[in-house]
């Protein structure tokens, strides 16, 4: 073998070796996360209408709670500051009121709907549609709730916040979301969450 084939051999076994790394490392980035990891959004809600139904009717709330439990826009921040009343109803469909309906897994279900000063247990999972009317058969919107592992986030009751298409299948924003968690602070005493939506008669069986 003359030089110029050995220095070539040298250069190609290098070259492959470091494109080999380089294409483990993207499969890294991309390897299945381990058993046991925290599950995908879109299948967290799957089924969620077959779980518990908190609210018999749906609960109407202001523009402004609305408001909240949606990914800001810059168009929003634009009213927001020229609008000394954006959040009284009007005609604008924006800031119309807005119903929702509550759902609860298993897990979620004896803090929800037994205890007066609930603790939401770890995996309990809180989906909540949001409905243009009182009638809409199909949600615009679904918030989620999912109590994590103890010290994801200990300031807010280990909450993690999650916003949905009405479908369920498109992720829109997901984490420790700070107008989720500012809103829900006033909530501190039953566990960051609100539950203005259960009715009295289960509001007066709380223990």
């Amino acid at each position: 073998m003359n030089i110029f084939c050995l220095v070539s051999a040298v250069l190609t076994v290098a070259y492959g070796s470091s494109a080999l790394r380089a294409a483990l490392a993207r499969a890294g980035s991309r390897a299945p996360s381990p058993a046991g990891a925290v599950r995908s959004a879109d299948s967290l809600v799957t089924g969620y209408r077959h779980w518990t139904r908190v609210n018999r009717t749906p609960h109407a709330v202001s523009s402004y709670l609305a408001l909240l439990c949606r990914s800001i826009t810059p168009e929003d921040l634009k009213a927001d500051s020229a609008n000394p009343h954006l959040y009284t109803f009007g005609d604008d469909p924006l800031f119309r009121e807005k119903f929702v309906t509550v759902y609860v897994n298993k897990t979620a279900e004896r803090a929800m709907l037994y205890e007066r000063k609930p603790m939401f247990p770890f995996g309990s999972v809180i989906v909540k549609e949001k409905l243009s009317t009182r009638t809409s058969v199909s949600p615009e919107l679904l918030t989620v709730m999912r109590k994590r592992e103890p010290g994801y986030d200990s300031a807010g009751g280990d909450w993690e916040y999650i916003v949905m298409d009405g479908a369920g299948k498109v992720t829109r924003a997901q984490g420790r979301l700070q107008n989720c968690q500012s809103c829900h602070a006033q909530w501190k005493r039953t566990d960051y969450v609100s539950r203005a939506y259960l009715g009295a008669d289960v509001t007066r069986s709380l223990r």
